[in-house]
């Protein structure tokens, strides 16, 4: 060992030769090298900040600390660590309070990784250190433009050139909306004095939402007032004079009309955002709005849709809303509060892409934490980390992004103990470990609290997503999903604790635990969870009613669920003809249907589950792809191996057992399952001992 080196070296007699000694300090020097402790390294949030090194020695006895003005430098001087193998795990403390990037904060695999013996942890000092991805808009470059009187209150509309402001800003930065979905766009946040957290502004739009509040169900035009549709064309008629004269307005003398309307234009389970083209006035009722051909809805639409008008200024008449005039640089606003004082809140728009990546798809980042911090406000994710071993996010705080607040690829890692909200798409989004050889990914997502995700992208953007083997999501609370809470697809992986509360309440045919079409995914188990008000809070376009708690979708099969408890639901479960499922030990409550359970796979999907399917949903093509005859699949799942001798296309092996249900607050129309036992028997499932019970 090295200390040994130290001590011998020490006792060497004077007749050593001096050939000898060059060697002799040299591998001295070699040891000391490795012996040296990685140190911790202090980073102030301002060049004048409280953090200097009297600060540590006075509160903390810190002495000699190495205190850097930013992650970025505290970064580099880490790299210069790794160069002389430090040892032990090294603390990079951020002081407390807002630090604002010059540039998002990337992590090289290569270059900033730690080691089982050498962890990095990023964490705060005192209070949450907030990392933010965005710039604060000066107030005094504010100006007054106008003046709305609204009830009781005078709201103040103020503008800022955010091109000459000295904030270095253009159009790229700015960005703009997308079809189907925007991808890079400049937002607009605030925090009041009295605030602790970044809270979202209202991209001006009409119908206002209620309460000023972007996170509550929103209001929607359209509907019946759609009175003709021409998709040869792109152009639909609306009877609606104040909507009609309003994108009138938003549109009249734009050399381009910069006006999007966003809605659900067929199913109410797919939105998409559609630039106008221009508007014409057909009579003093009807008006006719031409969309831009470029930018069609993703489902050709269909009388009676219903969608919302956004992106201009003709809408900005609500406190909390705001404008950006993305040719130009204007920003006009709206204060959220009702004092109107400028001076007293701080406008953050959002300028970088990420908050927190990693650069390098191919190499791992290894051994990085962050904990007891807080990432918000970014055109794009907040975290993104690819390729990710043992990387720890913990008790953080991540919201207001345009994209996923959390995005997680790789294996062993963990996302534990935050609260994350106001994400654009996807609360946490988890990848890893290989599908085709059941390689476990070992990722984790515990203890963590999501809400008021899906805020721009509306569907299939839960608050946990997941694709792989062998996750650990538990524990999590869940809530306020218009679309779902948990989906994706893999195998072995284990969903349990969680709280799923207020979910799918804007669209039909979904659910708010949602997995389908596979034949090979199997192995997955959801215990212990709760699932509570998953239905419509908001007026839909379509007749359909479904809203399930967890839904079974288009015959994917092999799934467990049990000891579940589900109440005030329209559906609990919905098993969409799959296969070998087995539900068993949950609890009803005051739900309008308990179970439903069809045979699509004898019906409408059938080319899915022949042998010779071809098309966009076809089974054997899928069960190819993972050599599902050898092992892996043959010896973890043997029922899957001869498939096509045993009924193929029946929902079969099925087991519903030992439920039980109460419906003293449900609907007469009630019912525990929509099928009777000899229809469930003649499709080779079973139904045992599911009993009601209001005790």
């Amino acid at each position: 060992m090295c200390v040994d080196s130290c001590i011998c070296f020490t006792k060497i007699t004077k007749q050593i030769k001096m050939l000898l000694l060059p060697s002799i300090f040299f591998l001295l020097f070699i040891c000391c090298l490795h012996s040296v402790n990685a140190k911790d390294i202090y980073v102030r949030k301002s060049k004048d900040s409280k953090l200097t090194q009297q600060y540590l020695s006075k509160q903390f006895n810190i002495y000699d600390a190495i205190i850097v003005n930013s992650i970025h430098e505290a970064r580099d001087l880490l790299r210069q660590q790794q160069k002389i193998h430090s040892s032990g795990t090294t603390f990079v403390k951020l002081e407390g309070g807002q630090h604002y990037l010059k540039k998002a904060f990337n992590l090289n695999p290569s270059l900033d990784s730690g080691s089982s013996d050498s962890q990095i942890i990023y964490t705060s000092l005192e209070t949450n250190a907030e990392l933010i991805g965005g710039i604060k808009l000066p107030n005094e470059k504010f100006r007054l433009v106008n003046q709305y009187h609204v009830g009781e209150h005078n709201l103040d509309l103020y503008a800022i050139d955010l091109f000459d402001a000295g904030l270095d800003l253009n159009q790229s930065i700015l960005g703009n909306f997308k079809n189907p979905y925007p991808t890079k766009l400049a937002e607009l946040f605030f925090k009041q004095e009295t605030s602790k957290t970044y809270q979202t502004m209202v991209n001006g739009r009409f119908p206002n939402v209620p309460n000023d509040n972007i996170f509550e169900p929103w209001n929607w035009i359209g509907y019946e007032d759609i009175v003709n549709v021409n998709n040869n064309e792109s152009y639909f008629d609306i009877n609606d004079t104040i909507s009609g004269n309003l994108l009138l307005k938003s549109c009249q003398g734009n050399k381009k009309c910069d006006t999007w309307i966003h809605g659900y234009f067929k199913f109410d389970w797919r939105d998409t955002y559609v630039l106008i083209d221009h508007v014409e006035k057909i009579n003093n009722k009807t008006f006719r709005v031409f969309m831009d051909k470029k930018t069609p809805p993703q489902y050709p639409p269909t009388l009676g849709f219903r969608f919302y008008m956004l992106n201009s200024l003709a809408f900005v008449d609500s406190p909390g809303e705001y404008f950006i005039n993305r040719n130009n640089g204007t920003l006009y606003v709206i204060l959220p509060s009702t004092d109107n004082n400028i001076k007293s809140i701080d406008l953050i728009l959002s300028t970088h892409d990420t908050i927190v990546s990693s650069s390098n798809v191919i190499d791992t980042l290894k051994y990085v934490s962050f904990q007891n911090l807080v990432f918000s406000i970014s055109q794009g994710n907040g975290i993104q980390l690819k390729n990710a071993d043992n990387i720890a996010i913990d008790n953080c705080t991540i919201s207001n992004t345009v994209g996923s607040c959390v995005d997680l690829q790789g294996q062993d890692s963990n996302v534990t103990r935050s609260i994350i909200y106001g994400c654009g798409t996807f609360g946490v989004q988890l990848q890893g470990g290989s599908i085709k050889n059941l390689t476990s990914s070992g990722l984790r997502a515990i203890g963590n609290t999501v809400s008021n995700f899906s805020r721009l992208i509306r569907t299939y953007r839960p608050a946990i997503g997941f694709n792989g083997v062998g996750m650990y999501i538990a524990n999590n609370s869940l809530s306020r999903a218009p679309h779902t809470a948990i989906q994706g697809g893999g195998n072995n992986n284990l969903f349990e604790y969680n709280s799923i509360v207020e979910a799918s309440y804007e669209c039909t045919d979904t659910g708010s635990f949602y997995i389908g079409r596979s034949w090979s995914q199997r192995g997955n188990v959801v215990r212990f969870n709760t699932f509570d008000k998953v239905r419509p809070l908001e007026r839909l376009a379509q007749k359909s009613c479904s809203q399930n708690a967890f839904y079974l979708d288009d015959q994917i099969s092999g799934w467990e669920f049990y000891g579940n408890f589900i109440q005030n639901s329209t559906t609990g479960i919905l098993l969409g003809g799959g296969r070998r499922n087995h539900i068993h030990d949950n609890y009803f409550l005051n739900n309008d249907k308990d179970i439903a359970f069809d045979n699509r796979g004898m019906k409408w999907q059938h080319a899915a589950c022949l042998e010779n399917c071809t098309g966009t949903i076809c089974f054997k093509n899928e069960l190819d792809s993972v050599n599902y005859k050898l092992p892996p699949y043959s010896t973890n799942y043997p029922n899957i191996v001869n498939i096509y001798d045993d009924f193929p296309c029946v929902p079969l092996g099925n087991i519903i057992e030992d439920n039980r249900y109460c419906h003293k607050k449900s609907p007469p129309s009630v019912v525990f399952i929509d099928q009777n036992d000899a229809t469930i028997n003649a499709w080779h499932s079973f139904i045992s001992n599911n009993v009601e019970d209001c005790s």
